[in-house]
């Protein structure tokens, strides 16, 4: 079967569809700002004491980085996946991965809550790589290379011009709500006044948010057990794709020693 990324974007729709929810579902929830807020990320969080996030936890990322890294590696890897494998199964492979790995992330970490869908991702990257295991291992090369030196810049860049922006809004404010002062007008002082806190209240939000996304430590409890899970769920449902993929390994390791061979 022939494979580029355009036809992944046209054809393979489970994937685009998985991906397009990662990202409108967390920004229905975080805002535009792009980030998280601490209620929130205790609100919707998965811990065993909080089972019924287990539904949207996936969706609440630490931010943008968080998010991006996350919906890139799920494009390109559920991409390959769906190549070989019916899109329902892609759907079955991430929605049983990102439960299996919250739970056993839970069951490690009983004091921390998990966001994100690194788990559902890591399983779909595992089925990837079964059935369709050199393709699947250069797409993931590639979204690593990909988040790391050029998504992570162009968002690092983009969040220290909005803090700029807000900055420079609130600070152009200023000389507004002195005349309004001056002049009496204490409503429009109060409105002018609200607008700046607001716009500081925001400013803040991106800057801490920024801050814990690129901060946070990586575990990988849920990524292993999201691995897990996917691998499970092909040998159960997918056999004879999966079959495929040991068959390709076969005629790459008869080339490679024929080669050496040579």
């Amino acid at each position: 079967m022939r494979f580029s990324f355009f036809d992944s974007i046209v054809q393979n729709r489970a994937t685009l569809f998985l991906s397009l929810v990662l990202v409108i579902g967390f920004y229905s929830i975080a805002g535009p700002t792009g980030f998280a807020t601490d209620a929130q990320l205790r609100g919707l969080g998965f811990s065993l004491k909080q089972p019924a996030n287990l539904f949207v936890f996936w969706l609440l990322h630490f931010g943008i980085f968080h998010l991006a890294a996350n919906a890139l590696a799920l494009l390109l890897a559920g991409s390959v996946a769906e190549s070989r494998v019916p899109s329902k199964h892609v759907v079955g492979v991430f929605a049983f991965s990102a439960a299996v790995g919250a739970v056993g992330f839970a069951f490690f970490n009983p004091g921390t809550l998990l966001a994100g869908a690194s788990g559902g991702v890591s399983g779909v990257m595992t089925a990837a790589v079964m059935v369709r295991p050199f393709r699947a291992m250069a797409v993931i090369a590639l979204s690593l290379l990909a988040a790391n030196l050029l998504l992570v810049p162009l968002l690092d860049a983009g969040v220290s011009s909005s803090v700029d922006r807000l900055e420079s809004e609130a600070r152009d404010l200023e000389p507004a709500l002195q005349a309004a002062r001056q002049s009496g007008e204490s409503k429009k002082a109060g409105e002018i006044q609200a607008l700046i806190v607001s716009k500081q209240s925001e400013q803040r939000r991106i800057e801490s948010g920024a801050q814990r996304d690129l901060n946070k430590k990586s575990d990988w409890t849920s990524h292993l057990w999201g691995s897990i899970a996917g691998a499970l769920y092909v040998i159960l449902f997918c056999p004879r794709t999966m079959e495929h993929g040991v068959e390709n390994v076969r005629k790459w390791k008869k080339r490679l020693l024929a080669g050496i061979k040579k």
